[in-house]
């Protein structure tokens, strides 16, 4: 460790530079924050959709009651395959906000690792 280590530690920290495990926190802090904006409009889209889906569902499925035979037959069928198609999209789109989840929390753990890091080594270079 040379005399002006920790010299040049400080004055990087007064300009902004920072160490690399500082820079890397800051990338984290960043990701995070633009995941949870993601994350927040995935839920909203999703809130929206199953929302919608169910309107339309609940408006054909309280259809046609006077309807016999073949005609409410087919009515069920088809009430039946909407229904499930629907439901596999909505399934995957909690898939989809379940994984930017996972991802938002790794980009929090990260972040946390490298504050941690620059911390150590902040504290290194002022020993």
């Amino acid at each position: 460790m040379g005399l002006f280590d920790g010299a040049v530690d400080t004055v990087s920290g007064w300009f902004g530079w920072g160490s690399e495990a500082r820079q890397k926190a800051r990338k984290y802090e960043a990701l995070e924050k633009v995941l949870g904006e993601k994350l927040d409009k995935a839920n909203e889209y999703y809130s929206d959709a199953e929302t919608a889906l169910n309107e339309v569902h609940n408006s054909l499925t309280g259809g046609p009651g006077e309807a016999e035979g073949n005609i409410m037959t087919d009515f069920t069928d088809k009430e039946s395959s909407w229904s499930g198609e629907y439901k596999s999209a909505l399934m995957a789109m909690q898939n989809a906000i379940k994984i930017l989840s996972q991802r938002k929390a790794e980009a929090g753990e990260l972040k946390t690792y490298w504050e941690m890091q620059a911390e150590i080594e902040e504290t290194k270079g002022k020993g």
